[in-house]
């Protein structure tokens, strides 16, 4: 039911040539403003009946919801550290950090929300040996790894199992697809696997005095596997579907 806004709705179904000029298309406008609830598509009634929240008062012009769901960060960090002097001329460090950051952030509508979860790791570690007063040898070893995993919520209620949505994938992201109503609201139900992100790090480096000279050398190998999965479900709407075609 629009009667109660300016902007002017018809009816796409009765979109025909114009007959006083061919190029151009009219349309019917729908009578009151109101779209009859037998033109209603099921699967959008089952969408706003599970999704949409009853309308309140907000004391803002052109806003009937709010959301006042908070938002959390926690995060934690954790990192030890060893270093070993084995003989005079070798010694040792370790050293591992972990740490993990689980976000709630909310989407537009209440009840509706996106989780992220970002478990990361790094292990370095280095081995020091000493070859008289001229040469030195270092062998260095680390490996880093994270995840990010952002899986949204929108709904309790399965909306793609009963068929709603045909096409939709019901993978473990959502019960619903996300639906975009251009100038009113925006739900995602966009979910990805990014990791595991991982880097493996191989050094070894020489250096060598000769008299005045320094010489320096070594090499270094790194492998960077990286994963991801995404998967994505949205449905947008605009009002140009029922706009007048002469005047967009």
């Amino acid at each position: 039911d629009f009667s109660a806004i300016a902007q002017r709705l018809y009816d796409p179904a009765s979109t025909r040539a114009d007959p006083s000029n061919p190029n151009l298309f009219v349309r019917d406008l729908f009578p009151g403003n109101i779209i009859p609830t037998s033109r209603l598509n099921k699967s959008d009634v089952a969408w706003a009946k599970a999704i949409l929240p009853a309308p309140v008062v907000t004391g803002i012009s052109g806003y009937n919801m709010r959301n006042a769901a908070p938002q959390s960060y926690p995060a934690n960090n954790y990192s030890i550290r060893s270093d070993y002097y084995i003989t005079q001329r070798d010694t040792a460090w370790f050293r591992y950090t972990w740490g993990t950051q689980h976000q709630t952030l909310p989407q537009a509508l209440p009840g509706t929300y996106t989780r992220y979860e970002i478990p990361g790791s790094n292990l370095g570690s280095a081995f020091t040996h000493t070859f008289g007063a001229n040469t030195l040898v270092t062998a260095l070893f680390g490996r880093s790894s994270t995840y990010n995993h952002y899986k949204p919520f929108l709904s309790a209620t399965d909306l793609l199992g009963p068929g709603y949505f045909s096409g939709i994938p019901n993978a473990d992201v959502s019960n619903a697809p996300g639906v975009n109503v251009t100038g009113y609201f925006s739900t995602t139900r966009s979910a990805k696997d990014l990791g595991p992100d991982q880097s493996w790090q191989y050094r070894v480096d020489v250096s060598h005095n000769i008299g005045r000279h320094s010489l320096k050398f070594g090499g270094e190998i790194v492998r960077n596997p990286w994963y991801v999965l995404a998967t994505n479900a949205n449905l947008t709407f605009n009002s140009r579907q029922t706009a007048d075609l002469n005047n967009l």
